[in-house]
């Protein structure tokens, strides 16, 4: 496929339609509280390894307002992304990974609808908040799936943009386009950290509610 950078993807005139970035687009006091808050929730018992997940976390920004630190951060990145009226929540999650290590190609959906239905339903917009400089870039190419999620539309990408990681750095997709992370040949001590946001028309199935304890580990310290 023909790749481009972000610097240059504005070149590219169909998929950039799709793919855009903000650099700062956190307040540094903010971001700051949420750097620490989840380095720290990152070394904790949640995920103590170099490679994890949490659980996907529901937001429903409609129905109430922020109760903790991610979610007012939800609400900040919301100001870039504009998902319109028709988004009722974020559905969010942290993933932590070794900075050397690769993500498959694929393609964000409700997965448990997807089991439950055979059909593939996407969120209206994914999105990627870095929280480290490390790792490899990004890829979002100019692929989808099928309604029943057995095929790869087309079978192959004609663009690709790559979207390298920075701190305080978001990434906006359509929210049915194919993407994954690159391998990259940096040191293997490294950590990538990112916080993941897709903003639903409807609550998918599958998503949990934040307790009490993970509301107050990802919390800014003064707060707590």
């Amino acid at each position: 496929p023909q790749l481009t950078t972000m610097e240059s993807m504005k070149k590219e005139a169909k998929l950039s339609k799709r793919v855009k970035v903000f650099q700062g687009v956190l307040p540094r006091p903010l971001f700051a509280e949420l750097e620490r808050a989840i380095l720290e929730f990152c070394g904790g018992p949640v995920l103590p390894t170099l490679v994890g997940y949490t659980k996907p976390y529901w937001f429903p920004f409609k129905k109430r307002g922020p109760s903790f630190l991610i979610e007012e951060v939800v609400l900040r990145l919301m100001r870039a992304v504009r998902p319109g009226p028709a988004c009722a929540g974020a559905e969010w999650w942290i993933r932590k990974a070794r900075s050397t290590k690769a993500k498959p190609l694929h393609v964000d959906k409700d997965e448990a609808r997807l089991k439950r239905t055979g059909k593939a339903v996407h969120p209206l917009f994914g999105t990627i908040f870095y929280l480290t400089d490390t790792g490899g870039p990004t890829l979002v190419v100019n692929q989808t799936i099928s309604s029943d999620a057995k095929r790869v539309l087309p079978p192959l990408p004609t663009q690709g943009v790559l979207l390298s990681p920075k701190a305080n750095r978001l990434a906006i997709f359509q929210g049915d386009l194919r993407h994954g992370v690159m391998a990259t040949g940096e040191r293997a001590g490294a950590t990538r950290i990112t916080l993941l946001v897709n903003w639903w028309p409807k609550r998918p199935d599958g998503m949990y509610d934040p307790d009490a304890a993970m509301r107050a580990a990802l919390s800014a310290p003064a707060r707590r």
